[in-house]
């Protein structure tokens, strides 16, 4: 409810911050390779991450047999968000090469000086390669929105009445993070740490929310199990 999705949405608990992105990547190398399950990890499967991610990004490509070798990194723009263009790029570079991508991991307001990505245009972006290289497939777009989920916490606030009596500075601010991570509702996938924002929980107390359920048919045990693009 609070981000909005219209789709039918799912989550599932887990561990931490940390198992949220292990999942976004493992859901997508099962759509860049639906045997893969079966048939071992793939040699050429890519995992792109922001200048600015977590540590638990690579981490994950390292537990998955991905290979902390096979995880590309997007430059930043200044204010730190990811710069499109040269994400753009690495993503054709990918295809263009024969590999597979797995999974884009993007801000969501994490760790690091509360950047959001711009989601939207990271989705038109991932709509655009898909269409351009005539893919039997999507590359999941997972954003690690483990601390900046909480803005949504200012979804029906109402910024010109202003009832908390927050000052101009701040309440811009609020506002501004708000309207970013509201469009967490285009994207595949993304973490929430109840112990990050939240605060008085467990440690291990983290969410990966799915805004399309049928992506949680990729990890059925059943062989084969797939979703449609």
């Amino acid at each position: 409810n609070l981000a909005d999705t219209k789709t039918k949405a799912q989550g599932l608990f887990t561990f931490g911050g940390t198992a949220t992105n292990l999942y976004a990547i493992k859901i997508g190398t099962k759509k860049a390779s639906i045997n893969s399950g079966r048939e071992g990890m793939p040699k050429n499967v890519k995992v792109i991450v922001t200048k600015d991610s977590h540590f638990s990004h690579t981490v994950s490509a390292d537990w998955l047999g991905i290979g902390t070798d096979n995880v590309i990194t997007v430059e930043p723009n200044l204010d730190r968000t990811s710069n499109l263009k040269d994400a753009e790029k690495k993503i054709r570079k990918v295809f263009e090469e024969g590999n597979l991508l797995s999974t884009i991991i993007i801000n969501g307001g994490t760790t690091y000086n509360h950047t959001i990505d711009d989601i939207k245009s990271f989705i038109e972006l991932r709509d655009k390669v898909v269409k351009d290289f005539s893919l039997p497939y999507k590359p999941h777009i997972h954003v690690d929105s483990v601390i900046g989920w909480i803005w949504l916490m200012f979804k029906d606030y109402d910024f010109v009445k202003n009832d908390l009596k927050l000052d101009r500075e701040t309440l811009f601010s609020i506002k501004k993070q708000y309207r970013k991570i509201s469009y967490l509702k285009y994207a595949d996938s993304w973490g929430v740490d109840f112990h990050n924002g939240a605060g008085a929980c467990p440690v291990p107390c983290s969410l990966i929310m799915f805004n399309k359920m049928k992506d949680l048919n990729l990890l059925s045990k059943k062989e084969g199990s797939s979703v449609n693009i």
